[in-house]
């Protein structure tokens, strides 16, 4: 082997190493945003269903309104 082809076998295997590099390190971004993608979507679920219960509490007769309002009937 020539020291020209050294050399480039050098820099194919420096170059070969750099991509594995960034490509785990483009593995574990994407698992990070994974991660926080996946708590973001608990949270809404969260939000939602809590949005859910106020609408069917605001949706229930009130107890106190009826009485108030019979009263008023009278």
């Amino acid at each position: 082997m020539t020291t020209d082809n050294q050399i480039q076998a050098f820099e194919t295997s420096s170059e070969f190493l750099d991509t594995f590099q960034q490509l785990q390190e483009g593995e574990k971004t994407a698992e990070r945003l994974e991660k926080m993608l996946d708590q973001l979507e608990g949270k809404l679920d969260e939000l939602l269903s809590e949005a859910q219960e106020a609408n069917l509490d605001s949706e229930k007769p009130d107890d106190k309104t009826d009485s108030v309002q019979h009263r008023q009937d009278q």
